[in-house]
């Protein structure tokens, strides 16, 4: 049975620790992605009992249950998870569709009837040393523009009184999307310290804070043993200098990479669809998504995300949507609708649709 709390639901409570403790414990040692580090936020119900390997976040839209992430345990243990997710969810009359799922979490959902979609890359930069050569010249740009508008760079220490800062900066930055309101299962809130699984860099002009970006581990380890870090939140106020976003992600990235942490997630890209098709994908899905990136961008600016992202030369991997017997449709509009991404004020909708318009055919592009 599902017992209600502020924040999250247990599966099937049994006493004892709270499950968003080991939730979490599990994310930071699996987790492939940012999505997955999201669980045991507000707005999301939690899967999770003591005799289960593993834990997953959901998010239930319509007749939908959306699992972000991917499943929270070890690679051999995934079968018993994903089983356990389905009779959850089958027990509750509701479909199970994962998100941002990565090539390595594939094979055991694969294995259990799930088949994939195409749904957007996973950003992933490898420091390159210097920020030299044409292939970095508009990072350089950028960030030359935010330090002659004195932008000044730092990470967040434990105590300060800056922490009470960043909610207003978060606040600033979601106003000025066209959405009424932030889809709040879907993204992090302002952190309020520095953890194991947390750090946080600031961006200041004439001593107020413009901006804030947070850095995580990740569960996955690249060829040469390091840990893979991700980007997780990411806000700007409006008005920030110019270039105050490519210089806060240059200084994160040059501050990791001088303690050898040299690969790094920007997150995903969504709608940049990259990879070879699989079997079962559907193509009505991927349609809506490749036109979401064409045209959409005036209610969630999917080509602008791209383009910011592109600029630090990432190496795209792809991230598949995954239901079984394979994404529906409906399961998409039940995503779009739980993300919220429609409830728009129309004035800033449409304004930036014609932003968007007006933007030269090269801004963007699909690689």
């Amino acid at each position: 049975m599902i017992r209600a709390r502020p924040a999250v639901c247990d599966a099937d409570p049994r006493g004892g620790e709270d499950p968003v403790g080991p939730a979490r414990r599990l994310a930071l040692d699996h987790a492939r992605t940012a999505d997955g580090l999201l669980v045991g936020e507000p707005g999301r119900r939690l899967l999770w009992r003591a005799d289960l390997p593993g834990a997953v976040g959901l998010v239930i839209g319509g007749g939908t249950a959306l699992i972000p992430g991917g499943p929270l345990c070890e690679p051999r243990q995934a079968p018993t998870l994903i089983a356990a997710v389905g009779s959850w969810c089958a027990a509750f009359g509701v479909t199970p569709l994962w998100l941002n799922v990565t090539d390595a979490e594939l094979p055991p959902l694969r294995a259990a009837g799930y088949r994939p979609t195409r749904t957007g890359s996973e950003c992933v930069v490898r420091h390159p040393g210097e920020w030299a050569g044409s292939r970095y010249r508009a990072v350089r740009a950028a960030c030359a523009r935010a330090e002659r508008a004195g932008l000044a760079l730092r990470e967040l220490e434990g105590g300060e009184p800056a922490w009470g800062d960043l909610p207003a900066v978060f606040a600033a930055h979601l106003a000025a999307k066209p959405q009424r309101r932030p889809a709040g299962p879907f993204i992090a809130p302002p952190p309020r310290e520095s953890t194991e699984a947390r750090r946080v860099w600031i961006a200041e002009a004439g001593r107020r804070i413009v901006g804030f970006a947070t850095a995580h581990p990740l569960g996955r380890r690249e060829a040469d043993g390091s840990r893979r870090w991700t980007l997780g939140a990411f806000h700007t106020r409006p008005d920030a200098p110019p270039g105050t976003a490519a210089a806060l992600v240059r200084g994160l990235l040059d501050a990791l990479a001088a303690e050898g942490i040299g690969t790094v997630s920007l997150g995903p890209a969504p709608a940049v669809v990259t990879g070879a098709a699989l079997p079962g994908e559907n193509p009505l899905v991927l349609r809506g998504v490749r036109a979401w990136f064409r045209a959409g961008n005036g209610v969630f600016d999917a080509r602008g995300l791209w383009h910011f992202k592109s600029r630090f030369r990432p190496t795209l991997e792809p991230l598949y949507a995954c239901g079984k017997p394979r994404v529906t449709v409906r399961q998409a509009a039940d995503f779009v609708r739980a993300s919220g991404v429609l409830r728009v004020a129309p004035g800033r909708a449409l304004r930036g649709t014609w932003a968007d318009l007006r933007r030269p055919k090269v801004f963007g592009a699909l690689p």
